[in-house]
């Protein structure tokens, strides 16, 4: 009995030690960089250009339009049901009802929605992204449940121009700004029982403002036309720092080809992201392809913890997306969980 009793002491007192420990998500998730979650390309993207989109995450991208479009989109996945209360969370309204269902689900809650609007026209494009929310949750032992929570509202805008140097170089840049509240919090069942919830959650808010530029090189005399791509991002001033939104810069270096096919359009690449900190050589690289025929897109690519998958499909103005996304965390106690992750997209371009 008596071992019984220190064994539980121990893990109470883990668990208080542990209790408030912020924990950082995957970045993909938390930051709205050169490329997001929702993304199937993931930061392959600087090196292979999605034409649908509006700012696209290599800047020196928009120097190739030529066309004025406008653009609406929806995105979301993972748990979406569980939006009303990250919204409530970082609204400081949360409830004890809303963070116990939160204790209810007995895997991880993984989850981003938004909104973006835009336009790109000659040689420059404005993007606006008026909502975007994003939930993530590792809970632990059924027994003696510890949740640790993420959960973030933000509203962002982009501006890009760029232009060519001769005829294969083309630069941009990326005018970005954010402003975000969140919360990142590791707690108990007890410590909902016990702390006002105004404490328990207590919402962080950041401004920030970034100068994020970007170069492409085209080899346009092969026929497979090699491609060279270099983007800076998170190259800024913010109004506070956080762990949970690092700032300091980070580059992305990537290299495409276009092999060649009277049927489709497809583009193969591989990107290396230099972001401190850099645990191994083998996360830092990323393989990605794009496939086009007709009305229906494909892409993927992988990494050394995670793969996705997308296709989307276009009619007249309209389209529509999903992708598939399967992701291996490491929790604060060194253990690994799998997430399996499904977003969707719905747009209408003029």
């Amino acid at each position: 009995m008596k071992i019984v009793l220190i064994n539980l002491f121990s893990v109470l007192v883990f668990f208080r030690v542990h209790a408030g420990t912020n924990f950082v998500p995957p970045r993909e998730l938390i930051l709205d960089g050169p490329a997001m979650a929702s993304d199937s390309l993931g930061f392959t993207c600087v090196a292979i250009e999605d034409h649908d989109r509006i700012a696209p995450c290599n800047p020196a991208f928009v120097a190739r339009s030529h066309k004025n479009q406008f653009q609406g989109r929806i995105y979301g996945g993972g748990q979406i049901s569980y939006l009303t209360e990250v919204r409530e969370i970082t609204e400081q309204k949360a409830t004890d009802e809303s963070i116990n269902r939160l204790f209810s689900k007995n895997s991880s809650i993984d989850m981003e929605a938004g909104v973006d609007l835009g336009g790109r026209f000659d040689n420059w494009a404005l993007s606006v992204t008026p909502y975007r929310f994003v939930g993530y949750t590792v809970l632990r032992n059924p027994v003696l449940p510890q949740i640790s929570l993420f959960a973030a509202q933000e509203q962002s805008a982009k501006y890009q121009f760029g232009s060519y140097v001769g005829d294969d170089w083309s630069w941009g840049l990326q005018l970005r700004g954010v402003n975000r509240k969140f919360v990142s919090q590791t707690f108990t069942l007890a410590d909902v029982a016990t702390t006002p919830n105004s404490e328990l959650l207590p919402v962080q808010t950041q401004s920030g403002f970034y100068v994020e530029p970007g170069v492409v090189k085209e080899w346009t005399e092969y026929e497979w036309r090699p491609t060279f791509s270099a983007v800076i991002s998170q190259l800024g001033v913010t109004s506070r720092k956080y762990y949970e939104y690092p700032t300091d810069p980070e580059g992305i270096l990537g290299f495409s080809v276009q092999p060649l096919s009277e049927d489709f359009d497809w583009e193969l690449g591989v990107a290396a992201r230099l972001a401190p900190p850099i645990k191994s050589a083998a996360e830092i690289w990323r393989l990605g392809s794009r496939l086009s025929f007709g009305a229906l897109d494909l892409s993927t690519s992988v990494g050394a913890s995670d793969w996705s998958l997308g296709f989307k499909f276009t009619w007249r103005t309209a389209f529509v997306g999903i992708q598939y996304q399967n992701r291996l965390i490491e929790d604060l106690l060194g253990q690994r969980q799998n997430i399996e992750v499904t977003y969707f997209q719905f747009g209408v371009n003029i």
